[in-house]
């Protein structure tokens, strides 16, 4: 009788645990991975109050020629992120921007739709 009530709390115990066991590795649902985007856009390592800085301008105006006799001014225009130059006019392109007026000391510059001055830092 002794034995039998044994095997029979063995058994149970083996049960059990077998049975937590197969709770604890059941399938997982499958998170999309835009669920970590969070973890990526707000880095834990950053500081508080850290805004992500201003990305320097496309363009940099170098120097402004100024014909006095015809309106055919021309400009020399730095690239910044391939560091090419471009001496251009009115209209010409200046990489993937149009040129839209030239005055002294500075250049408006067309980009997709969007026009900006820039001027010569002097």
């Amino acid at each position: 009788m002794k034995n039998q009530i044994l095997t029979y709390l063995a058994l149970l115990t083996i049960w059990h645990v077998s049975s937590a066991a197969a709770e604890i590795h059941a399938p997982r649902t499958k998170i999309p991975p835009d669920f970590y985007q969070v973890i990526i856009t707000n880095n834990l390592f950053r500081p508080l109050g850290w805004t992500k800085p201003k990305p320097p301008p496309a363009f940099e105006l170098i120097a402004t020629v100024m014909k006095t006799n015809s309106r055919l001014h021309k400009a020399l225009i730095r690239n910044t992120r391939n560091r090419q130059l471009h001496y251009v006019a009115v209209g010409e392109l200046a990489g993937e921007a149009i040129v839209e007026k030239i005055e002294a000391h500075r250049v408006t510059l067309n980009r997709n739709g969007e026009s900006k001055v820039y001027r010569l830092s002097l």
